[in-house]
């Protein structure tokens, strides 16, 4: 009986998440879009919101977002630690929502920031990995909950 219990807390608390993510969603609707001048330097600091093969959307301090196209000629590394240690490289797969960014770019013809580089903390990077852990798994519970709701009501009906 008690595993039945903490299925059902398990499954109460992926719903809530899910609900709570849901809401987030909405208010990452209102940010503001910028554009980037065609030819134009930028350097600039936020979180990685959405993510494509080729590009990601990241939103600032100021709740202002902006597409970062990628190309094979982007870095991708963390941030030095001291001295004599560089950062170190990644592959463009590592850029995860939620992460915290640094970019430097130039903008192109659709007012895009294509990035020369992309750099973060390694701190950032294993949260984010769990943060994509944890979405991942809330996503899975709720297919799970929906399945047997509508089981449930098949039962019923």
């Amino acid at each position: 009986m008690r595993s039945t219990n903490k299925a059902t807390v398990a499954g109460r608390i992926a719903f809530a998440f899910v609900f709570v993510l849901t809401l987030s969603v909405g208010a990452f609707a209102q940010a503001q879009t910028q554009k980037v001048p065609e030819g134009q330097s930028m350097k600039l600091v936020g979180i990685v919101s959405k993510r494509n093969a080729d590009s990601f959307t990241m939103r600032d301090m100021n709740k202002v977002e902006t597409v970062v196209a990628l190309t094979p000629s982007t870095d991708v590394k963390t941030n030095k630690k001291g001295v004599f240690r560089g950062g170190k490289e990644y592959g463009v797969s590592y850029l995860l929502r939620g992460l915290r960014v640094q970019v430097q770019g130039v903008g192109n013809a659709d007012g895009q920031l294509v990035a020369k580089s992309v750099t973060f903390d390694e701190d950032d990077l294993r949260t984010a990995q769990a943060l994509e852990q944890t979405d991942e798994m809330a996503r899975e519970n709720q297919a799970r909950i929906t399945a047997e709701e509508e089981n449930a009501k098949k039962l019923a009906g």
